[in-house]
């Protein structure tokens, strides 16, 4: 018997986004890869070499290599790297932070007077910012560890390139810092330092290594997204896009910001107190919009970091239980 009602077509529904598909590798009528085919562990040329065979230089199973992109078939002593470098990174982060709310301390609480102490807490301070940013440096070079088999084709400029030498550019950019802000210190109070005249390049010092480690930091997340899709973790992978946007607007936006207040600052300098007025509201309201986007991205930026830790010692487990398996 008809039904009365006509069925109604099923709804297909869009596929979600998953994880990479396998490579279409080209076998030969024999069965023998007909391709250049890098090995996952070592980058010898697999061409020629059937699934069951073995790498001729590492010894490494053929059929590992014909897998795909996914992270648990790469070298698992590289992705433990990976690993380790965001552990440091990690560390490096939350003992800058440390060291920063102990020198906000000291100085709200040094005298008014206390010019040469002043100058003594800033380069202690500074000391203690390259000390951690040191850490940070040599977790993002452990962090950005070139893939075995994967970098003889790579491009000269990459994220994972642009990340490292960013990050190492401001890291050797301190010295110079901390001269500055022991100067600014010590003449703040008209002790005698560093002369007034040569501070007002501390603000240019201070936008020039920002802008660097903006880039570095933003590349970095670029490189981490692009592991997130080879977990696969396409939801890691779009926070990871969001931080990148948020923190890169908000960054972006403070320096603009900063740049902009220091010339009406001087362009009202001579004007009346109201317009003076009018400008410090505008720069109270907007500092706290852009310290309010900037903490809101950097923690979640910090949880993102925990987060790809723990994804990748995962994939470095299984990437030595697939190397080990017989």
């Amino acid at each position: 018997m008809t039904s009365p009602h006509p069925t109604a077509p099923p709804i297909v529904a869009p596929p979600l986004p998953g994880p990479p598909a396998a490579r279409e590798v080209v076998f030969d009528e024999a069965g023998r890869i007909a391709e250049d085919l890098p090995c996952l562990r070592c980058g010898y040329n697999l061409r020629g070499l059937g699934p069951e065979a073995a790498c001729p230089e590492c010894a490494s199973a053929v059929g590992r290599s014909i897998q795909g992109d996914l992270l648990r078939f790469g070298d698992p002593d590289w992705l433990a790297r990976l690993a380790k470098g965001l552990l440091l990174i990690i560390i490096g982060l939350l003992a800058g932070l440390v060291a920063s709310l102990l020198v906000f301390v000291l100085l709200i609480t040094l005298p008014a007077s206390g010019g040469i102490a002043m100058g003594a807490v800033l380069v202690g301070g500074a000391l203690l910012g390259v000390s951690t940013s040191l850490v940070v440096v040599i977790g993002v070079w452990w962090m950005t560890a070139p893939e075995p088999a994967r970098t003889e084709g790579e491009r000269p400029v990459t994220a994972r390139t642009l990340a490292r030498w960013c990050m190492t550019a401001a890291l050797l950019s301190s010295p110079l810092e901390i001269m500055y802000l022991g100067g600014a210190g010590f003449a703040t109070m008209g002790t005698p330092g560093m002369p007034r005249s040569n501070l007002m390049l501390l603000p240019m010092i201070w936008v020039i290594v920002g802008i660097v480690v903006i880039v570095g930091r933003l590349a970095g997340l670029v490189y981490l997204r692009r592991l997130a899709l080879r977990i696969p973790r396409p939801d890691l992978a779009h926070q990871t896009q969001v931080v990148m946007w948020g923190y890169g607007c908000a960054a972006a936006a403070g320096i603009v910001f900063w740049i902009g207040m220091d010339v009406v600052s001087a362009a009202v300098s001579v004007g009346t107190a109201p317009v003076f007025g009018v400008t410090m509201t505008v720069v109270e309201l907007g500092s706290c919009a852009i310290g309010v986007a900037a903490l809101v991205f950097g923690v979640w930026g910090l949880v993102l970091l925990f987060l790809y830790r723990g994804a990748l010692s995962r994939a470095a487990a299984e990437a030595r239980a697939t190397w080990t398996r017989k």
